[in-house]
């Protein structure tokens, strides 16, 4: 499995994407994102973009080699996006 934390351009909003939702340096995003069980589901199991359905975002890779070929795993990208969303909130306080 092959994962990465990304930065959606538009909303500055961060989350962790499967290698298989990548196209030409974008990224395509469920639909359903908003169903926890669902989302958490599609990127363990690694499910194929509905092109039809899932939008297309403009994203910067932040928490990954991703394109470097270093994958890390679902569990691991997870606690770096934990650690990531830590450091912001206190640089936020202070």
């Amino acid at each position: 499995m092959s994962f990465c934390i990304v930065e959606f351009t538009a909303s500055k909003e961060i989350a962790v994407v499967h290698k298989n939702w990548f196209f030409n340096e974008k990224c395509y995003w469920p639909n359903f994102w908003k169903i926890p069980n669902q989302l958490d589901s599609a990127l363990k199991k690694g499910t194929l973009p509905d092109y039809d359905t899932w939008e297309l975002h403009d994203v910067k890779v932040v928490g990954s080699r991703f394109f470097g070929k270093s994958y890390l795993s679902y569990y691991v990208m997870f606690s770096v996006l934990r650690n990531i969303i830590i450091i912001v909130i206190t640089i936020a306080i202070f």
